[in-house]
C-alpha cells in the first residue's frame, strides 16, 4: 500500500535527480537519439521557465528521489531563480512525511490541488501500485514538446546543418528557434 503527498513548493536542494545533465551531455555527445530528442526539450524548457513556471509536479519515491521529472529538474538547475518546484511524492504508507504537505485523497482531490479537472490526470491507482508515469493533461501546456516524433525530427535536421555541434550547458542554454527544424 501506498501514500502521495502534493507539495506546492519543495526545495529544489532536497531533490535527487536520477539524472543529472553531465550525464545527459555526455550520453548526448555519444548522439544517443533518445538523449537527443529529450535535449530538444530540455533546451526549450530552460528559456521557457525563464518566464513561466514550472506546471506539472515532479513524482518523487521515498527518499526524494525523482521518478518521473528529471528534464524539468535539469531545466530547474540552469535557471537558478528557481529554488521550490511543485511535487508529489509516493510513499509507504508507514511513511512520515514533514510539513508543507497535503495527503492526496483521490483524483478529484489532486485536480483541485494542482489546478485542473480530474480528466486532465492520467495515471495508475496509486495506493495499490507504485506509479510508473504521471501525466497532467493541462491545456496550457499543450504545446510543450511532447511529441516525440517531433523532437527527433527536429534534432536530426538540426545536426544536418550544425554537424560539428557540442552538446554543453551553453548549448542547453543557448536560444533556438526549434520551428525553423521542424520539416
Amino acid at each position: 500500500m501506498y501514500q502521495l503527498y502534493y507539495n506546492p513548493s519543495t526545495p529544489v536542494h532536497l531533490i535527487k535527480p536520477e539524472l543529472t545533465l553531465d550525464i545527459c551531455l555526455e550520453r548526448a555527445n555519444l548522439k544517443y537519439m533518445h538523449v537527443l530528442k529529450n535535449l530538444v526539450r530540455l533546451n526549450w524548457m530552460v528559456n521557457d521557465l525563464k518566464v513561466n513556471p514550472i506546471m506539472k509536479p515532479i513524482l518523487l519515491r521515498n527518499n526524494f528521489q525523482v521518478f518521473c521529472g528529471d528534464t524539468r529538474m535539469m531545466a530547474v538547475e540552469l535557471n537558478p531563480h528557481i529554488k521550490n518546484v511543485p511535487t508529489l511524492l509516493q510513499c509507504d504508507t508507514n511513511v512520515t512525511v514533514g510539513s508543507g504537505w497535503i495527503k492526496v485523497e483521490s483524483v478529484l482531490h489532486l485536480a483541485e490541488l494542482v489546478g485542473t479537472v480530474p480528466e486532465n490526470i492520467l495515471c495508475k491507482n496509486w495506493n495499490q501500485q507504485q506509479l510508473e508515469w504521471i501525466e497532467f493533461a493541462f491545456p496550457q501546456t499543450s504545446h510543450h514538446m511532447h511529441d516525440e516524433q517531433q523532437r527527433e525530427r527536429m534534432i536530426s535536421n538540426y545536426l544536418r546543418t550544425h554537424p560539428d555541434t557540442i552538446f554543453d550547458q551553453d548549448w542547453v542554454c543557448s536560444t533556438i528557434d526549434w520551428s525553423l527544424y521542424d520539416h
